[in-house]
């Protein structure tokens, strides 16, 4: 059974993720559950507010590297609705393994 990323104890993943300089970060990844063009807010609480997730391939079907292409100023003006700063700042590879839980605040 594939579970969906878009809870804290099913979030597991490996990404790529543009930083930008006002705080932002957009996170690319390939979702086991999730369909393609989902757009979500990162589930950990204390990440929510900077970090947004974007399933860019869904599935088993063809999983092996893949070569991605993102125009990453138009994803962040329709993912945040205005205009990005200048860059990204720093593409970054992010692995996130799902946490143990209960997790301690």
């Amino acid at each position: 059974m594939d579970l969906a990323e878009d809870t804290l104890p099913s979030h597991d993943y490996v990404s790529i993720a543009a930083e930008f300089d006002d705080g932002q970060d957009l996170t690319y990844y390939w979702s086991a559950a999730l369909p393609e063009g989902h757009v979500l807010p990162m589930p950990d609480p204390h990440l929510a507010s900077r970090e947004t997730h974007v399933v860019v391939r869904s599935g088993r079907d063809g999983l092996a590297l893949a070569r991605e292409e993102r125009d990453l100023h138009a994803d962040y003006r329709r993912i945040h609705r205005r205009p990005g700063p200048r860059g990204p700042s720093r593409l970054a590879h992010r692995q996130q393994p799902v946490p143990a839980w209960p997790r301690p605040l």
